[in-house]
């Protein structure tokens, strides 16, 4: 048993570490965390080390916002400081509303509402806050640089410097920014998703075998466990084969209403004593009003890094669905490691890793990701692309790829199983988007998060990194606020030249965006690889017959434009007919025609991307679809507005 210092050292340290992000000055930062901390241990005693810990998080940013210290003077002249201390510099200014948001946002991970909750003030307020801030820094940063993701590593790496970051030589920065990333096992070659298993469909024995496989007989996870090669495509499983286009069954657990219906997974899962000393610990650990009441079922068991840890869920005595991870050396020596409120429709849930937040990330995913070997990851930071990432027999990753800096964090996109089931071709479903991070279990979602199709959908459209680099470029042409979710429309179309005299390759990229209930359709174009040009229309009523679309660009330093023309299942050709406008001079009156190439498209969704190499009208226009013997009425194409 941890004595009550020990008990209070580690959250003391977090609540420093926070304080010094907010203050930005060691003294003034001790000050603050030792008057959060003393309020919160009046009430540890009779609610808990996790709400007395919730309570000290809210008093030290109320007292920071109540005596933010005196306005930081701007920083002597020299030479350009690295990005990251340019940053926190930067940071360092903001008005002291706008910084708690960011260090709340974007160094504890907190959602709009929980931020709002933690500063006492509206969501709305949390997001003009955040905006102005963004703003700000955007302009403070050398070379136009995108604040969003630069805050994130300028905050990770300040809390991991502490006071010597405030005036670090250039060696000090490198030992900062340079935190140790988990070596990475050695695993077997993935193969792309375009060559993946196609869900096909087990009968009788051999679908039961499966199910077994995956729900109950699984090697250990987290130290040693192989990575699933899935078989390729018309490969016989277990000796069968079925029709292409056929589901795999996925697994489920008869669960109270709220919880996942995942199966218990992990070597342990079905060891009665772990799974009791896990429940124990997690009762013992919260407040009566946070602890399992009923329906608690395990959701993995097993050994990570050498330790015993089981994750588990349950309904608290206020029927509200949570979630909680335990660990220790030993079923006889299991501590509460992290318990969460659980949300409705996760499928990602990260295993808080044994050494803390510096080290690796994994996760574990829904038996349907799972099935579908569907785990994308990538290192959220340094631009690198989603790759697909192996998934254990029990459900679980191999450590992700993660950037330096404190708490460890990857970027990961969950896919579902193909439907395939003979109607119009549709593409592997999203199950879910965000950041996981080694000290949390949920996914956090981010600004800019990728989803399922639903207008034009396309079986090859899996998601990469640059979709969220393009949300993020189109993000300020979306009405409203919250979350943009983007996704594939229409099949991606391949770069061309931009004429017989302009061999300069262009090329551009479509995408679905919801923001609420509301739909819009965005594209971005690149000239040689540097994108020159995006737009955002609103999608209008889905069709139940033919349906096309068009994005357009014009092309920076001429009168050339760009079409980017969309047709769904059954669309065969698209009339596009575009007005000039008097400003600016030149445009001329177009008209013009997109068909379906039946050879290289002959199914599904079609896109071509036409190039219109003089007098480019950005005036209203009209778009009519044609397919199946049926013409569509003719749709009108709004202004085209920068």
């Amino acid at each position: 048993m941890l004595s009550y210092d020990q008990q209070w050292n580690a959250p003391h340290q977090d609540l420093l570490r926070q304080a010094y992000l907010l203050a930005g000055e060691p003294g003034h930062a001790e000050r603050l965390a030792e008057r959060a901390m003393g309020a919160a241990q009046q009430r540890a005693r009779r609610y808990g080390p996790d709400a007395a810990l919730e309570h000290a998080k809210e008093e030290l940013v109320r007292s920071f916002l109540a005596d933010p210290g005196p306005p930081r003077a701007p920083e002597p002249a020299g030479p350009a400081p690295h990005p990251d201390v340019a940053a926190w510099q930067s940071l360092r200014r903001l008005p002291p509303r706008r910084r708690a948001v960011l260090v709340l946002r974007y160094d504890e991970g907190l959602t709009e509402e929980q931020a709002a909750d933690r500063m006492g003030t509206s969501e709305q307020a949390v997001r003009a806050d955040v905006d102005a801030a963004m703003l700000t820094l955007r302009t403070a940063l050398p070379g136009g640089e995108d604040p969003w993701t630069r805050v994130t590593a300028a905050l990770a790496a300040a809390g991991r410097g502490w006071s010597d970051y405030t005036q670090p030589a250039p060696a000090r920065v490198a030992e900062v920014l340079a935190a140790p990333r988990p070596e990475p096992r050695a695993e077997r070659p993935q193969p792309s998703r375009s060559t993946r298993l196609r869900p096909v469909a087990l009968a009788g024995a051999a679908a039961l075998l499966v199910l077994l496989a995956v729900a109950v007989v699984v090697p250990r996870l987290g130290d040693d466990a192989p990575p699933v090669t899935p078989a390729a495509a018309g490969v016989p499983v277990d000796g069968k084969v079925s029709a292409r286009g056929s589901r795999l069954s996925v697994p489920t657990a008869p669960v109270a209403k709220g919880l996942l219906n995942w199966p218990p997974r992990g070597a342990l899962a079905e060891d009665s004593k772990t799974v009791a000393a896990a429940t124990s610990a997690w009762k013992a650990a919260v407040p009566a009003g946070e602890a399992p009441a009923t329906g608690l079922t395990v959701l993995w068991a097993g050994k990570l890094d050498g330790r015993t840890s089981v994750l588990l869920q349950s309904l608290d005595a206020a029927a509200r669905p949570r979630v909680a991870q335990v660990s220790g050396a030993a079923a006889g020596s299991l501590e509460l490691t992290r318990a969460e409120p659980l949300h409705s429709g996760t499928s990602v849930l990260s295993l808080v890793a044994p050494t803390g937040p510096s080290g690796p990330v994994r996760v574990l995913v829904s038996p349907e990701g799972q099935v579908a070997d569907g785990l994308l990851a990538s290192d959220p930071m340094d631009g690198s692309d989603l790759t697909p990432t192996p998934v254990g027999t029990d459900g679980v990753s191999g450590v992700l790829p993660s950037p330096p800096g404190v708490p460890t964090c990857s970027r990961v996109v969950l896919l579902g199983l193909d439907p395939m089931n003979g109607g119009p071709v549709t593409g592997p479903p999203v199950l879910q988007s965000g950041i996981v991070r080694a000290d949390l279990l949920a996914v956090m979602p981010m600004e800019v998060e990728v989803g399922t199709a639903t207008l034009a959908a396309t079986p090859d459209a899996d998601p990469t990194t640059a979709w969220f680099a393009d949300g993020a470029r189109l993000a300020p042409k979306v009405a409203g606020k919250g979350t943009l979710t983007v996704a594939a429309f229409g099949p991606r179309v391949a770069a061309r030249p931009l004429s017989a005299t302009d061999q300069r390759s262009v090329s551009s990229r479509a995408y679905e965006l919801r923001r609420g209930d509301r739909r819009w359709l965005g594209s971005v174009v690149d000239i040689d690889g540097k994108a020159v040009c995006s737009s955002v229309v609103p999608a209008g009523p889905p069709s139940t017959g033919p349906a096309g679309w068009v994005l357009r660009c014009p092309v920076p330093g001429g009168t050339a434009g760009v079409l980017h023309v969309v047709g769904t299942e059954g669309t065969t050709a698209i009339d596009v007919s575009l007005d000039p406008t008097p400003d600016p001079a030149g445009q001329r009156a177009f008209t013009g025609k997109a068909e379906r190439d039946t050879q290289a498209q002959p199914n599904g969704s079609f896109a071509t991307l036409q190039v219109v190499p003089t007098g480019f009208p950005c005036g209203a226009g009209t778009v009519r679809a044609t397919g199946d013997g049926t013409s569509a009425a003719p749709v009108t194409l709004p202004l085209y507005r920068p």
